[in-house]
């Protein structure tokens, strides 16, 4: 990337979000010269492809208020929920809880990255879970839509759950019981990191060796081999992290 302010790049993200109709959008923003992801040699190019992840992680954080006492991610640990854990813990984090349906390579980065407690769901159900303080009282949900009724039991009274995740089909809807998410003060807040302002503060934190970016490349793949290495992601999770494609 040149060394220019992004200004452009966040108007036609603006523009964009105009486009499809979302009704409030952020303003444009003039960044400082030093704030522009300029790729220098501290940041390998292979890693410096990693921006979207930890931007998505920045987001979902902060729709997160506060200096939470605990956090629990909950949901898959794929990239986006990996990420998150080294983040956390720098935003004041004392117990980190991360969970995945299964072990590999995913669990093992989890506990590499500073995560206090793995859970693996497919073994024992979050609900069975003796929490630290009786709950948790933050949750980062990357999984599907069903993982956040997963999470909403053992959320700590006015606990917030940040969610970031797709699903298509008859999952895409949640039906939960509306009194009991009042009368204990939860908030469930969706995140969606665009337009993409966290750009700068990601190849920031990815260049000072705050988040490791290698550690989540598992696979480095050449262009004609995508078919394969999308295979490999649909149908070995356990062993893959994240799949990098080089033209």
């Amino acid at each position: 990337l040149e060394d220019r302010p992004l200004v452009h790049l966040v108007e036609r993200e603006i523009d964009r979000c105009r486009r499809v109709r979302i009704a409030r959008v952020v303003e444009p923003v003039q960044m400082h010269r030093a704030a522009s992801p300029v790729i220098d040699d501290r940041l390998d190019l292979t890693a410096g492809q990693r921006p979207p992840g930890p931007a998505a992680v920045v987001h979902q954080q902060n729709e997160d208020v506060g200096q939470p006492e605990q956090a629990g991610h909950r949901g898959g640990l794929g990239p986006i929920g990996l990420l998150s854990i080294p983040l956390v813990r720098r935003k004041g984090a004392a117990h980190i809880y991360a969970a995945n349906r299964s072990r590999g390579k995913r669990t093992d980065l989890a506990r590499l990255y500073g995560a206090d407690s793995v859970i693996v769901t497919g073994e024992t159900p979050v609900e069975a879970i003796s929490f630290w303080r009786g709950g948790v009282d933050r949750a980062l949900v990357s999984a599907s839509a069903s993982a956040v009724l997963e999470t909403l039991p053992v959320m700590n009274y006015g606990g917030i759950i940040a969610f970031i995740g797709i699903e298509y089909g008859p999952g895409a809807a949640l039906t939960f019981d509306a009194n009991e998410f009042h009368f204990r003060k939860l908030q469930l807040r969706a995140s969606h990191a665009s337009p993409a302002l966290y750009f700068p503060t990601c190849l920031q934190l990815l260049k000072d060796g705050h988040v490791n970016g290698e550690a989540i490349i598992s696979h480095v793949m050449p262009l004609e081999r995508i078919v394969e290495a999308m295979t490999l992601l649909r149908d070995s999770r356990s062993e893959v992290l994240k799949i990098v494609i080089k033209p």
